[in-house]
Formats: structure tokens, sequence, C-alpha cells
């Protein structure tokens, strides 16, 4: 009997120590550093390109959400500035999958001189709808169209993985908005 009140008081002694860390306080006040970081295995010219993209979606959406501070973008192998915090993006995966969907997804952090907190995975999904061939006699502006279309729907499911990273800020209140 003695033992097992011992393993208990032991259990018990040790869930605090199971408990997720107390917050940092990631309030963004003045401004936000920006990393997007892209997986190792692309080309430097092509994840250059990603990473403009999606910081652009995330300027853009955060804009519209009402964030009213500074948004800079930390270039890749940059070093950020240590007197703001830090919004670390690291791409998992944005492609076509086997369903014919567009597949967004990725993982965020928020660093400061007090440390950082994980804020998990954030994916967006987008149909991606194809003008197939009716005929041999396709136009050109078929392809053309379906080239826009992929384009948008790749836009489309980052844009949604974005907006799902600003609500989970928003509704931490690690984000200041100023709502027109």
């Amino acid at each position: 009997m003695n033992t097992a009140i011992a393993i208990l008081a032991g259990l018990l002694a040790a869930v605090p120590l199971l408990a997720a860390p107390a917050a940092t306080s990631f309030v963004f006040t003045n401004g936000l550093q920006l990393a997007v970081l892209t997986p190792a295995n692309l080309p430097s010219s092509r994840a250059d390109k990603i990473a403009a993209e999606l910081t652009s979606l995330v300027d853009a959406n955060f804009r519209d959400g009402g964030y009213p501070g500074q948004i800079t973008v930390v270039p890749a192998g940059g070093q950020p500035q240590r007197d703001q915090p830090e919004l670390e993006i690291d791409l998992i995966d944005w492609q076509t999958s086997a369903s014919g969907t567009i597949d967004c997804t990725f993982s965020a952090t928020l660093k400061n001189v007090n440390g950082e907190q994980h804020l998990g995975l954030y994916t967006g999904i987008s149909l991606l709808m194809l003008e197939m061939p009716v005929s041999p006699d396709r136009t050109p502006f078929s392809a053309m169209r379906n080239s826009l279309d992929r384009a948008e729907a790749f836009e489309d499911a980052a844009r949604a993985a974005v907006g799902n990273l600003f609500s989970d800020l928003s509704e931490k209140n690690l984000l200041p908005t100023h709502r027109p």
C-alpha cells in the first residue's frame, strides 16, 4: 500500500513538469520580423520565389486583418534584430496532392529575447479545376488558362493557411489589430 501511495505521489509531483511552459509575452508592439524557411531540397532560385510569395501573402493578410505594425523581412540566412519579435514560417509542403487539391502546410514559431513559442502547423487547401481537352483542336488559350488557374489555386491554398495563422495569433491576443 505504501508503495502505491509513493508512486502516486511521485506521479503527482511530476505533473507540473509535464505541463506546457508559461507563455512568454510575444505581443508585437512596434513591428514584426518575418522569416520564411523553405525545404532544403529546393533550388535556391525557386526557394527565393516561394519565400517572396509567402512573405507577400503574410503581409497582405495581416494588413487586411488590421495589423498596424511594420513587417520586416529577414532574408534567407540573415540574422533578425533582437529588439523585435520574429515570426518564423517553415514551409513543409506546397504542392498538388494525389487527390488533385493544392495543399500548403507550414509550421510557425514566434521568437523574441525571452524565448520562443511554437504555434503549430497551419494548412490551407484549394481545389484545382482544370479545363480538360475535349477535342484535338484545343486552343493555346486553354493551356494558358489552365496555368493561370493553377497559379491561383496555389495562391488560394497559401492564403488560407496564412489566414489560419492570423486567426490563431489574433485569438491568442498575440497580434494587436486596429480594425477600421
